[in-house]
């Protein structure tokens, strides 16, 4: 999205800074409360009726936000020194695009939360599997007794991290495709690419531009940063060679000196070139399915690369519950068992957890297919 040189001054002060956020749903809310914070004056717009948007609007005019509800106007985008954007807000609406050829700076919540936060980003995309690594990783750090923040798409805004005044020794985000269009400094010391399958092609033009939205996530890397991907998926090999951070692979085979890799009825890590393994077992793990393997390579790989090792690891790899609505056992009767996985997001991911069951399978489904 628009960026310039003037960006830089806004990371140095947004005092007194004409702001326009754009959507007031929770990352909204959270974004104008913590621009008004900094002494920016501050202006909130949605398309929704007030009486939709619950307490938020009186909430953001208590604290001096000027709200704009039930449409936008083209003069809040005009007047704008700099927009920031909810991630269900589509780049491509008139508002933006005029802001864009007007050269106001405008990005995402993503990018400015990482304007100001202090600890270092674990940052995980991919179109499965994210919540689940973001949980494990944040879940396997608090056992290591990291203090830890888990945020962005899996639920909580990262101004929250700032609003709260909390100081992690890790922040772990979630990152969506959407929050990755927005992105322009935004630079994670260790950065996750768990898959890539078409989704959300009813927003993004191909699926080849799907994909390069999700390499931004390592476009502002260097070398003393990490990039842990799945090398066993081509789309993301393919993403390889524009990555300047050490790569720590993941796959079903071992393909580097250090990486994590399949063996017997668990993983091994190699996490340095010196040859000295660590193995982590699958036996008592409790989410189920070959996905579910990959999710845990990939946070074993972020948590061992944060310094963490053995009976850690293992203790909270094994009880780790999983989340909610994500291939969730919910019971038995007679000789059924139900799962829920109502937070499968698209057909592969579907497609992906009925691969996990060995047994015979009725399955209940509806949604949209975002253009899949």
């Amino acid at each position: 999205m628009t960026y310039s040189e003037d960006m830089r001054k806004f990371k140095d002060s947004l005092k007194d800074k004409q702001t326009l956020v754009v959507g007031m749903a929770r990352t909204g809310t959270a974004v104008a409360e913590f621009l008004a914070r900094l002494g920016a004056r501050v202006t909130a717009t949605d398309v929704k009726a007030e009486d939709e948007l619950g307490f938020a609007p009186q909430r953001l005019r208590s604290l001096g936000v000027e709200v704009e509800t039930g449409g936008h106007s083209f003069g809040s985008f005009h007047r704008a020194d700099l927009i920031i954007v909810s991630p269900g807000v589509d780049p491509a609406m008139p508002y933006l695009q005029d802001a864009r050829k007007k050269r106001i700076p405008t990005v995402g919540e993503i990018e400015l939360a990482s304007w100001y936060i202090r600890s270092p980003i674990i940052a995980i995309t991919g179109s499965n599997g994210k919540s689940t690594t973001t949980a494990l990783i944040g879940h396997i750090l608090s056992r290591g007794e990291k203090r830890v923040f888990v945020g962005g798409n899996i639920g909580t805004p990262l101004t929250k991290c700032l609003l709260e005044g909390y100081e992690p020794d890790y922040v772990v985000a979630e990152i969506s495709s959407f929050q990755l269009e927005s992105v322009c400094e935004f630079r994670p010391w260790i950065a996750l690419l768990l898959n890539l399958v078409e989704d959300h092609l009813d927003r993004h033009a191909s699926f080849s531009s799907y994909a390069a939205v999700k390499g931004r996530i390592f476009r502002n890397q260097a070398a003393g940063d990490w990039a842990v991907i799945n090398t066993d998926d081509g789309a993301v090999r393919k993403l390889v060679p524009q990555i300047k951070a050490q790569v720590f692979p993941f796959g079903e085979k071992r393909n580097r000196p250090r990486g994590i890799w399949l063996e017997d009825s668990g993983i091994v890590m190699a996490s340095s070139d010196d040859g000295v393994e660590q193995r982590i077992s699958l036996q008592d793990v409790k989410i189920i399915g070959r996905h579910n393997v990959e999710n845990i390579m990939a946070a074993v790989g972020a948590v061992t690369i944060c310094g963490l090792h053995g009976e850690i690891i293992q203790e909270a790899v094994n009880d780790f519950p999983g989340l909610e609505h994500r291939l969730e056992f919910v019971g038995e009767w007679d000789d059924i068992a139900v799962y829920n996985d109502s937070k499968a997001t698209n057909v592969s991911s579907t497609l992906t957890a009925l691969k996990s069951f060995t047994r015979p399978v009725v399955l209940l489904a509806g949604g949209r297919d975002k253009g899949c």
